[in-house]
Order: structure tokens, then C-alpha cells, then sequence
């Protein structure tokens, strides 16, 4: 499915379903088939004439003129546009680098990685492709280190599922919150893989933060995720060192991460290292 939104209107905007359009359907097997161009094809060739041409507004005789500025998608959809391979099976699974999965679990530098540029693919993809925020932070790492830092609180005794739900349950949420509310929990969804535990993130500081000894390492190793969250959405970035702060910020918790829980980490927690990268 291909949408397309405007991208000079007011942000708070962008994300309402009034300003999202449909523009195409394609089954995966035709994608896979025929390749994105083919599906596209119609609707570059228009942007094309929109961008040379322009339209003119006869009332006031102006002519509007716009192109295409970036192309955003989850990980799976964003390596079909690109003309990669499938993260899954390829070597190199990143979309603005050119690392391997051995070094994504060895190196939370953005520095230490070799950009894809446009001397390498003939065009500059890497510009061209947006970062998952969404899939990769808040549907990836967020759920990931929320389900391992639930697992370590109540194996220390420190809370317990059966107050945590009702901490959950009867929480004074606001009324946007209300119908999203955080999932009741239970053995079974800590050790599964579906992502519910990502809206647990804004309430859990709020809801157990009181229970938690201030020195317990992992607790402020979530804490410091917290923090590259709200870096992360900020509407704007105003100067470079902000930028340097995010990406110190993503190799302390990534670093202390991997000494914290004797799990494997995911690709999506080097999609996170690439964030301070874009340009």
C-alpha cells in the first residue's frame, strides 16, 4: 500500500488521516515480480510534470511546483524501494550503512560505519530513504528493553505481575490515553515477540519509579532510553551538538545494554545508531 502526505504543512498535522493519501495498491508478489518501479511508474511520471512544469492557479496566476522528498516505510517495504535485498537474507542489512550483523553487535558508533554514498549505488539512496523511527525505536528496541527490564524487576522481587496489572489497571490516564492504554501482563506475552509492551514506556517511570532503587543499573539504562526517545521526537534538532549528544547518548545505553541482559541484540538497535547519522 503507497500513500503520500504533504510535507509544507504544519507537523502536528502531518500525522492526521485527513492528510494521508492512498495512491496505490500492489499485491507482494507483484512488487516482488515487477519491482516497485512498475507500480510507481504513473505516479513519478506525474511528479515529474509537477516538477518541471508546475501547476498554475489561474485565479491569482501562480505556479505551484513540487517533486518528491523523501520515501518512508517500514524496514521490509523501504528495501524494496531501495532495491536492496530482504534484511532477513541479505549480508549487509542496513539501509545507510554498509555493515555487517557482526559488527551491528560490536560497534554503537555512527563513525565506526561506512556510509552507502552515492559513488557506491549511482544515486544517492541513503538521502532518499527515511529512518523507521516508528518500527525501529518504538516497535523494536523499546519493546525489546521493556520486556527484558520487566523480566529482571520481577525476578528480583522488586514488583510483581499481579501489581503491575493493577497498577495498570487503575491508572488515572488522560483521555487521549484511555483507548491506548498498556496491556495487562503475563509470562507468556514477557517471553513472546508481539509489541505491546511499547506503550508501557511513557507510564512505566510514572507507575513503578517509586519502587525502584535509583542506583539499579538497568532501570537507568532505561531511563537513558527514555531520554533518546524524546531526543529522537523532537520536532527539531536546532544544532549540531544536539546531534553528537544523540549519538553519545545511543552508544552509552547500547554499550551498557549488551553488559546488562545476556541476550542477542536486533538489527533495529543499529538502525538507532544511523539515526545520528542523517543528513
Amino acid at each position: 500500500v503507497f500513500y503520500y502526505t504533504l510535507a509544507n504543512i504544519a507537523p502536528k498535522l502531518c500525522s492526521k488521516l485527513r492528510a494521508i493519501q492512498l495512491f496505490a495498491i500492489a499485491k507482494t508478489s507483484i512488487i516482488l515480480k515487477y519491482v516497485a518501479d512498475i507500480v510507481l511508474k504513473k505516479f513519478m511520471e506525474d511528479f515529474e510534470v509537477l516538477e518541471k512544469e508546475g501547476l498554475t492557479l489561474e485565479i491569482v496566476s501562480f505556479v505551484i511546483r513540487g517533486t518528491v522528498v523523501i520515501a518512508s516505510g517500514d524496514n521490509l517495504g523501504s528495501t524494496y524501494i531501495g532495491g536492496y535485498k530482504a534484511p532477513s537474507s541479505a549480508f549487509r542489512k542496513c539501509q545507510h550503512c554498509i555493515a555487517t550483523a557482526d559488527d551491528m553487535n560490536k560497534e554503537f558508533n555512527s563513525h565506526s560505519f561506512i556510509p552507502r554514498t552515492q559513488d557506491t549505488h549511482d544515486h544517492h539512496i541513503r538521502k532518499g530513504l527515511a529512518p523507521d523511527v516508528m518500527h525501529d525505536v518504538l516497535e523494536g528496541v523499546t519493546q525489546y528493553e521493556v520486556k527484558e527490564l520487566l523480566k529482571h524487576l520481577i525476578g528480583e522481587k522488586v514488583i510483581t505481575v499481579d501489581t503491575l496489572n493493577g497498577t495498570i489497571e487503575t491508572f488515572p490516564y488522560c483521555y487521549s490515553d484511555v483507548q491506548d492504554k498498556p496491556t495487562l501482563i503475563s509470562q507468556t506475552t514477557l517471553n513472546s515477540s508481539d509489541h505491546s509492551e511499547k506503550q508501557k514506556v511513557r507510564f512505566l517511570p510514572i507507575m513503578i519509579g517509586h519502587k525502584i532503587s535509583r542506583s539499579d543499573p538497568h532501570w537507568q539504562n532505561f531511563l537513558l532510553l527514555c531520554t533518546i526517545i524524546d531526543v529522537i521526537l523532537a520536532p527539531v534538532l536546532s544544532s549540531s551538538i544536539m546531534i553528537s549528544y544523540l549519538a553519545m547518548l545511543i552508544e552509552d545505553h547500547h554499550t551498557e545494554f549488551i553488559k546488562l541482559y545476556f541476550c542477542a541484540i536486533t538489527p533495529k538497535f543499529h538502525y538507532m545508531v544511523t539515526l545520528s547519522r542523517m543528513d
